[in-house]
């Protein structure tokens, strides 16, 4: 396998009265002082939500507009240099204003470093995380759940999903950094939105009924939390914001 990548991502929901506002700010001002500033950083792309009439877990939640904003890291081990970087006086303004629309404008924000564990063969290292529609997976095990039934999804559930749907593009798996019971990313890409939506509803039907209950098991006994996106694509560094559509 290819390099295991290390990615920062910020997932936030902004007060939808002011959506127009943050997004100015946001993809004209902010990531481009940040990518400026903070040379750890190689790239920024965003997404966001879109309302599915379906996912992979038979819950969707249109009203919780999330936006994943995913940062290229240039190296594995730089993570201890980022928060510090963010503080530079040459990206104080920026910051500054960013704290601002916490307070004032965000309904949510976390930040998070995830290591890549995973990665299906299907797709080339530098196609990930483009411009491709993706459905995202976030799992969250429990404390005393052992590493076999952690894995259970990517060793085996993902591989029936990527051979069973062609139109899956790629995916990969994260684990977050921070967290404790561990707390895992998965990443399902397609060519679109509609691809996208194909995609998750093939999936919906994909896998026998024996691995389908054996899904829902896992979900009941292995994990703590877990939850899923539809997202498309409407920023990628470099470029000017994407239609979403």
């Amino acid at each position: 396998m290819t390099a295991a990548t290390t990615i920062m991502i910020v997932d936030l929901s902004v007060d939808p009265t002011r959506q127009n506002e943050f997004d100015s700010f946001y993809h004209d001002f902010y990531i481009p002082e940040f990518l400026k500033a903070v040379p750890e950083v190689l790239a920024a792309r965003r997404y966001a939500q879109i309302d599915g009439d379906v996912d992979m877990l038979g819950k969707p939640d249109p009203a919780k507009a999330h936006f994943l904003t995913v940062y290229d890291l240039v190296s594995n081990d730089c993570m201890d240099n980022i928060e510090a970087a963010i503080a530079r006086s040459a990206h104080q303004e920026a910051s500054d204003q960013f704290k601002k629309w916490k307070q004032n404008g965000l309904t949510y924000f976390d930040r998070a470093f995830l290591r890549e564990v995973n990665r299906h063969p299907r797709r080339s290292a530098n196609e990930c995380w483009s411009d491709h529609a993706l459905y995202a997976f976030q799992w969250t095990v429990k404390p005393d759940i052992s590493e076999s039934a952690q894995r259970w999804y990517v060793d085996e559930y993902v591989n029936i999903l990527m051979s069973t749907v062609p139109s899956w593009l790629a995916c990969r798996t994260y684990v977050r950094m921070d967290s404790n019971p561990s707390s895992f990313l998965t990443v399902f890409e397609a060519r679109d939105k509609a691809s996208l939506l194909q995609s998750v509803s093939a999936s919906n039907e994909a896998p026998e009924d024996s691995e389908r209950l054996a899904l829902a098991g896992w979900i009941e006994n292995a994990l703590e939390h877990h939850s899923a996106l539809n997202l498309v694509p409407i920023y990628l560094s470099g470029n000017q914001p994407l239609t979403l559509v």
